[in-house]
């Protein structure tokens, strides 16, 4: 079946930052602080509100509910202030600074407040070092659209939350002063403020779905298990695509160490009786109209050239354990009676060659079995006699990523046009690293959720192909095939991106029907908890993993077959099974 979802120009106009906004009366929303105004685009038939801040961000600090009213109205048409962070943040020509907890709310045009629709949360991945609400790439025009075209019709709303260093600084100075995991909590804060305020934009803040991406969905997994399992009714669904509790873990407290150390010393602030407070500290000063500001004694411009340019060994930043907010780890929480872990319910997936992608460390040069054993000691923190277990599990003869082609292929040759090096074991490395950082996780989720919580539980694999051979290179990904990221442009619906790396939807019938199909499903399952409930009769019917331990597979072809299944969820049996009986130590 073929859709039509290219708009036309003024579409874009609206989407990317210039809307083509007629003389209709702007949209209102009223909140506890006030009321904003909203611009509607008429080509959209939304309603849509930007840079609406929801918390005060001081630097190193948990961020402050906001404390000011006002009357009349306050626009809410340009974007807001976007995290600092390493990557696509400094390269998308977006306002960088530390004042950057604001949200967007898209929804239908002229809901009411008394509406009650359902809410999605956005929650951005990127490594939890970059990342943007103002990314174009994460535009939810289309799922809004989708929404009202099944007759399920929805409120999205994106957050912002901090990154790298001023999101996820972690140390013992840091977290003897409760400000731990800054990047959660500023997360746990947006849903607080959604469920106060979400009411005026005609939303229900008992319908609450988050939803994410990569670190989006590994930090959906830890608001799962937050404080103990007590998610205080924020949300109600989650839907977490490639990530989950499992697989990445939390960071090594003793690198964290490290890398405050290193941070404190480059500014001078290791010098200081208290050097958190260093980093913190602000003086006061008048400006020209005699008014008092506070400025950083560590410039903000300073801070952040300092934390770009750690040495890559100390740049890598993830929540921790800090006994508060995240309080246990993943496996502790599950292994509990009762469970420590939120009763929602949930879509859980990844996609079938996730162990290609770049940003998951796997794209290595070896050509030995020694090699990848030196690899795993240090990347999964395990001894030898562990690592060759691995090693035991997924032979030099096995079927690796890309799981659609034959291992006869030439890869170093392959990769080597595109100024990549590969080895003869770099597929072998793919497949470890697949079923460690995803597809175990995503498998160990979906089997434990209903008997532990009593809820529903739904699984997919992402089996969609956007490029083959000859390979294309897209960075922050990878080589091609159904790698970690791939599904995103599909994920939003996206004919066009522009300003990203990201590349879109192929020009093909299927490509096109396989996008429509997902965004179906989250719509329908955020509305009414169960993602059959679309009414779109092209689209097979997905089974709770409860009734047969089974995925729903998205599948469609560059030729334009459209494969849309249910498949048994039992491949690579031994060696998934072998990750899941130790996350407690790999974890």
């Amino acid at each position: 079946m073929r859709l039509s979802i290219f708009l036309n120009s003024s579409f874009f106009l609206a989407v990317l930052g210039v809307p083509n906004v007629h003389a209709t009366k702007a949209p209102t929303a009223k909140t506890k602080n006030g009321t904003y105004v909203g611009l509607t685009v008429p080509q959209l038939s939304q309603d849509i509100f930007r840079g609406i801040p929801f918390a005060q961000a001081p630097r190193f600090e948990v961020a402050q509910s906001l404390n000011s009213s006002w009357t009349g109205t306050h626009e809410a048409i340009e974007q807001g202030v976007t995290c600092s962070g390493y990557g696509t943040n400094n390269l998308l020509g977006l306002e960088v600074g530390e004042d950057c907890l604001n949200l967007n709310v898209v929804r239908p045009l002229g809901i009411k407040v008394k509406s009650k629709l359902p809410v999605m949360v956005w929650i951005y991945g990127g490594g939890f070092r970059q990342g943007s609400i103002n990314d174009r790439e994460f535009n939810t025009s289309y799922m809004v659209e989708t929404s009202v075209q099944i007759g399920k019709p929805v409120i999205i709303v994106s957050i912002n939350y901090r990154l790298s260093a001023f999101g996820f600084l972690s140390s013992k100075e840091v977290q003897s002063q409760g400000a731990t995991n800054l990047g959660i909590r500023d997360q746990w804060k947006a849903l607080e403020w959604i469920y106060e305020n979400i009411e005026g934009f005609g939303g229900d803040p008992k319908q609450v779905t988050v939803w994410g991406e990569s670190a989006g969905a590994f930090s959906i997994g830890w608001l799962t298990v937050a404080y103990g399992g007590q998610n205080s009714n924020l949300f109600q669904k989650a839907i977490m695509v490639s990530g989950s509790s499992f697989g990445i873990g939390s960071g090594n407290l003793v690198l964290a160490q490290s890398t405050y150390n290193a941070l404190t010393n480059d500014t001078g602030c290791d010098q200081a009786i208290d050097s958190l407070q260093c980093l913190r500290e602000r003086k006061c000063f008048f400006n020209s109209k005699a008014y008092v500001i506070k400025v950083y004694v560590v410039p903000f411009e300073t801070l952040n050239k300092t934390i770009t340019n750690l040495p890559a060994g100390l740049a890598s930043f993830s929540p921790t354990l800090d006994g508060d907010i995240i309080r246990n780890s993943p496996s502790f929480a599950y292994a509990q009676n009762p469970p420590l872990i939120a009763p929602v319910d949930i879509i859980t997936g990844c996609n079938t060659d996730e162990g290609m992608s770049e940003a998951l460390g796997a794209q290595t040069p070896y050509n030995t079995s020694a090699e990848v054993e030196n690899f795993l000691t240090a990347g999964l923190g395990v001894d030898s006699t562990v690592a060759n277990e691995i090693l035991a599990l997924y032979p030099e003869d096995g079927q690796y990523p890309p799981y659609s082609q034959p291992m006869t292929l030439d890869w170093p040759a392959l990769t080597a046009t595109l100024g990549i090096q590969s080895g003869t074991q770099t597929r072998r490395v793919y497949g470890i690293i697949n079923d460690y950082a995803m597809m175990a996780g995503r498998r160990l989720t979906a089997a434990s959720w209903t008997p532990l919580t009593g809820k529903k539980a739904y699984s997919f694999r992402w089996d969609v192909d956007p490029t083959r051979i000859p390979l294309v290179y897209t960075a922050g990904l990878g080589v091609g095939f159904a790698e970690h990221g791939a599904e995103l442009s599909f994920e939003f619906r996206l004919p066009y991106v522009s300003g990203s790396p990201y590349p879109p939807i192929p020009d093909v019938a299927a490509m096109r029907s396989v996008s429509y199909a997902m965004q179906a499903h989250f719509v329908a399952f955020a509305a009414t908890g169960d993602p059959n409930m679309h009414h779109v009769d092209w689209i097979p019917r997905w089974p709770a993993y409860a009734d047969g331990t089974q995925n729903f597979v998205y599948n469609a072809t560059l030729d334009d077959t459209l494969n849309l299944h249910v498949e048994k969820d039992d491949f690579r049996s031994e060696q998934i099974s072998w990750f899941n009986a130790r996350w407690t130590y790999l974890n």
